[in-house]
């Protein structure tokens, strides 16, 4: 879900850029760093939890 968003706030940056609204495109590569953080806080905590025994 997470890889999801940041799938769609790229594009959305992509999009502002191209719009020429570099001040939206900035906060969202600022809000990306965010969601990216805390995808990575996610996967450690997940990285030794498995269904696997």
């Amino acid at each position: 879900m997470l890889a999801e968003i940041v799938e769609t706030v790229r594009d959305h940056i992509s999009m502002c850029t191209n719009l020429g609204d570099e001040g939206t495109a900035h906060i969202l590569r600022e809000q990306i760093v965010v969601l990216e953080d805390y995808a990575h806080e996610i996967d450690h905590f997940l990285e030794d939890d498995s269904l696997k025994q």
